[in-house]
């Protein structure tokens, strides 16, 4: 197959280390790529040809955005085998036979718009397609392949042959049926829609051919003008001029790893807000805590690095912001992307992000592809080397967070392609000279993943958190959330030490903070491993999709098979109106939900 532009890098010797062809990064582990403004054209390429413009094997951290794939017959636009990943948004596909959080795409004058070979799970919101002979083709590329769900909101097909072909549906569970779910969809011009398995409560799935199923409110504050749930691209500033920018270092900050920054990026903040700040390429030492005025536009470069480090961190008794994004009750406008916020050897009482903003306009308080990033790299003093891979005991030294992330009551956020990482293997290469990279694993501990106590308008859209010790996301008390495409990972390490270890002595901290009250034979209680998500005392909270993985017991996998890595991975409990879950994926779990003290067991719930 020939290819334009490829993310894979080949390396033409032999077999890598997940069993495939050799290459610089395997799928899973190909991070932190973006690929923007960009056309490609492969319709002069010779016809007959199997000619791609775009092969895309990547993982979290990485966004494709403003992209024009043109193709004729014959040819994709897009090749992805697998991967799992980021957000792809605003790409145009022009002709050709085709194959995330996608958003705002636009097909036109294609044979097949998408074909999806295997999923677990994918959210396509705002696509546009207009005379394209099948819209989307859900058929495996291979006999046991199974593409576990979709789910197709706020889009529009016009002139349409089939808006989705699915394989055959099976009423019985563990036949690979795909979970399908189409939204607020617009069709015109449209000769069939679509035909997929609904289950009405009970084990047992009927089916639906183009009915609707149920009623739900969505919450008026998180919708555009048209009832769509609302989304903002990233802005680019192309239409500001050179003037309305300015460079951190200009206000003498370093970004070296050494210098403390502290003062200096403080300054360029204050300073520059109305403008866009360019945070220019490298990594800024801060020991003390930094806030972001209303009114600031920060841009890194090519993952430009805000470090915690020091004593103000180090305490875990008192949770410490690093980057505190507005003060409490603060109403005003901030908009910040392509950052990395990490930190730099024992910061136990580290707070990632303190988001405080409240938008003074729908979506005027947002971040797109900024990630948080603590241990597994080079200069950060949490690699294998300081905090190796243990099977007991708890490696000294490798407590490095308090809470990734805190989004407060009374503040509200749009936030897109957002990774909140506690590295489970070293990113950065030791051994440039080999073409693998070895990935060698590590232990390092944060407490807390995300916790969100928002009741106002707050978007999450391709978000992800993985590897904290009680929980990856926690919703307490909150209210107006969208969230597409969550995903989550639980510690590799997990339950050696089980949670809270290593920070029994902080529970109670924040608030939704587990209990822990772990009686004998208790399944529910997550004391084993990690939750993955904490919902409680929510309100008007639509989940559009999540995948929570639990892959390793104390480092082993051979509990995957049977569901049993961890006992449970979401908590449910006290709810009011208009919670809603669509398109659950888990792996290793026993059970995917836990409420009212009943689980809901996985191998009932299979494809």
């Amino acid at each position: 197959m020939g290819e334009v532009l490829s993310t894979d890098e080949y390396t033409g010797g032999g077999t890598g280390p997940d069993g495939y062809d050799q290459q610089w990064y395997v799928n899973t582990a190909n991070f932190y790529r973006q690929i923007r403004n960009i056309i490609i054209d492969v319709r002069p390429a010779p016809s007959g040809e199997e000619t791609v413009c775009l092969h895309y094997q990547v993982a979290q951290a990485t966004s494709m955005q403003n992209v024009e794939l043109r193709a004729g017959t014959g040819q994709k636009g897009l090749f992805a085998e697998n991967g799992s990943g980021g957000g792809i948004s605003d790409v145009t596909f022009v002709g050709g036979e085709q194959q995330f959080t996608a958003q705002r795409l636009v097909f036109s004058g294609c044979d097949v718009g998408v074909q999806v070979i295997w999923d677990w799970g994918w959210v396509w919101k705002s696509v546009t397609m207009t005379d394209v002979n099948t819209g989307f083709k859900f058929v495996p590329d291979f006999p046991d392949g199974n593409i576990g769900s979709s789910l197709i909101m706020d889009s529009t097909f016009k002139n349409v042959g089939t808006v989705v072909v699915i394989q055959p549906p099976s009423s019985e569970t563990g036949s690979g049926s795909t979970g399908l779910v189409l939204e607020n969809i617009a069709m015109s011009g449209v000769t069939t829609a679509v035909l997929g398995p609904v289950y009405s409560g009970s084990g047992e799935r009927s089916f639906s051919s183009g009915g609707k199923i149920g009623k739900y409110r969505r919450d008026g504050a998180l919708l555009d003008s048209k009832g769509a749930y609302y989304e903002r691209p990233k802005p680019q500033y192309e239409d500001r001029g050179v003037g309305d920018f300015v460079h951190v270092k200009d206000f003498g900050a370093a970004g070296d790893g050494v210098t403390d920054d502290t003062a200096a990026f403080q300054l360029a903040l204050g300073a520059s807000q109305g403008r866009v700040l360019f945070v220019d390429a490298g990594s800024y030492i801060l020991t003390q805590t930094v806030t972001v005025p209303a009114g600031v536009k920060l841009v890194g470069e090519t993952w430009s690095q805000l470090v915690a480090r020091g004593p103000a961190f180090s305490d875990e008794s008192k949770p410490t912001p690093m980057l505190r994004v507005g003060n409490p009750g603060q109403v005003g406008n901030v908009e910040m992307q392509d950052l990395i916020f990490t930190t730099q050897g024992p910061t136990a009482g580290a707070v990632l992000i303190e988001w405080n903003m409240a938008a003074d306009a729908k979506g005027s308080a947002a971040l797109w592809d900024c990630h948080v990033r603590i241990g597994g790299a080079t200069g950060t003093d949490l690699t294998p080397a300081e905090c190796p891979a243990l099977t007991s005991g708890i490696a000294p030294g490798c407590n490095a967070g308090s809470l990734m992330m805190h989004i407060t009551p009374g503040a509200s956020g749009y936030f897109e392609n957002m990774w909140l990482w506690v590295a489970d293997h070293m990113i950065d290469d030791p051994d440039l000279e080999d073409a693998n990279n070895t990935m060698v694993q590590n232990s390092v501990y944060v407490a807390r993943g995300l916790l969100v106590e928002s009741t106002e308008p707050t978007w999450l859209y391709g978000t992800s958190s993985e590897h904290a010790v009680m929980y990856q996301y926690n919703f307490h008390n909150a209210a107006s959330v969208f969230a597409a495409m969550i995903q989550t990972e639980s510690p590799y390490y997990q339950p050696t030490p089980n949670p809270p270890a290593p920070f029994g002595n902080t529970v109670g901290l924040f608030p939704g903070d587990p209990d822990y009250s772990c009686a004998a034979g208790d399944e529910f209680s997550g004391c084993d491993e990690s939750w993955a998500i904490v919902m409680r005392g929510c309100e008007d909270i639509h989940v559009a999709s999540a995948g929570l993985y639990s892959w390793f017991s104390t480092y082993a996998q051979d509990c995957i098979g049977d569901q049993l890595c961890q006992k449970a991975l979401v908590l449910l409990e006290g709810n009011h109106a208009s919670v809603r879950w669509e398109h659950l994926v888990t792996i290793g779990s026993k059970y995917m939900f836990v409420m009212a003290g009943k689980g809901i067991a996985a191998k009932d719930n299979l494809n």
